[in-house]
């Protein structure tokens, strides 16, 4: 293997994982992180409330649904025939006949205890569940279904889970900074309670890039399994300076599920949940992190562009990967 690049790569790849194993044994430790439980608790309470919001967020048009309460005592080719009609209104793609009898058989489906509780009270037996595409169509619709004969009523269900949160294109001002200032301070719980794990991480990644390399020759286990080393730009035979392996640790790039992130995106997550809260805290660590992150791809990209192999972590470090085998057999 003589590319340096792909080496390097590879190399990455191996102490990443290592680290990650590391970490992840490190993380299983209880009185390292004793806010395990708060931190579990606040990042359940996060994703459930961005998965809404992405929810929302992800079609313009929206599906809605419609209860359609038939008319007592009605005969079966009455019903059919009913059932035609709903299904020839434009925009209506699905209509699924329920009577009293069917939600019996099911006692946790709210729509169908909304359309039980419905039935019972104004002595009714059936009802059609109408689906229709688009959401903003549904008044439209509604008219269209109370004008057609044994419509007892046409109703909008509205699950109130489901409404709790609006696509933010639709959001007035207030709602999009009372939305932000939600979602910011559930992540700065998250963040806040997940101190002790980005110390945790920090402290493996600088222990590991800048102990190891410097009692082992310039290599970390994944640079010594493909034959790489790292040496001072201004003197090769020159042992690389203490100094040198921790700038060159927390400035590399990591990957971090499929981004790229170095040690200061988790200073980053360390720092600000202790001085920020909502919107502010939501502003500041996108701003950063995304900051972090642009400096990462563009070392990566100086690695895989420059013929020296150097990205911005090495030039901070002085310090250059060479072939070990080669080297050696030059010496």
């Amino acid at each position: 293997m003589n590319n340096i690049k792909l080496r390097r790569f590879t190399a990455y790849c191996f102490d990443l994982l290592l680290i990650t194993l590391i970490s992840a044994g490190l993380f299983q430790i209880k009185f390292l992180h004793p806010k395990a439980e708060e931190y579990d608790k606040a990042y359940t309470e996060y994703t459930e409330y961005m998965d809404k919001v992405n929810a929302a967020a992800s079609d313009a048009k929206k599906e809605a649904t419609l209860i359609t309460y038939l008319s007592a005592d009605l005969e079966e080719d009455e019903v059919d025939a009913l059932e035609k009609d709903l299904n020839k209104i434009d925009n209506v793609s699905d209509v699924k006949l329920v009577s009293l009898e069917d939600i019996k058989e099911d006692e946790k489906d709210k729509l169908l205890l909304n359309v039980k509780a419905y039935l019972e009270e104004n002595e009714l037996t059936n009802a059609f569940i109408v689906t229709i595409d688009d959401d903003k169509k549904i008044n439209d619709v509604i008219k269209k279904i109370n004008k057609i004969d044994n419509v007892n009523d046409a109703t909008e269900y509205k699950d109130e889970d489901a409404e709790e949160i609006k696509a933010i294109s639709e959001m007035s001002k207030e709602e999009k900074k009372a939305h932000l200032t939600k979602a910011g301070n559930l992540l700065r719980d998250v963040d806040y309670n997940g101190i002790s794990y980005n110390l945790c991480w920090i402290v493996v990644v600088i222990l590991y890039f800048t102990l190891f390399p410097y009692f082992n020759k310039g290599m970390t286990i994944g640079k010594r399994i493909v034959k790489l080393q790292m040496v001072r730009t201004d003197d090769k035979n020159k042992k690389v300076a203490l100094w040198q392996y921790f700038v060159k640790a927390v400035s590399c790039p990591l990957f971090q599920t499929l981004s790229l992130s170095n040690c200061f995106t988790y200073i980053v997550l360390i720092i600000t949940p202790l001085l920020f809260k909502g919107s502010t805290f939501a502003y500041i660590t996108t701003f950063v992190n995304l900051s972090i992150s642009f400096v990462c791809y563009a070392d990566f990209f100086m690695m895989a562009c420059r013929q020296d192999n150097q990205g911005i972590s090495d030039k901070l470090a002085k310090v250059e990967m060479i072939d070990y085998v080669r080297d050696q057999k030059n010496n």
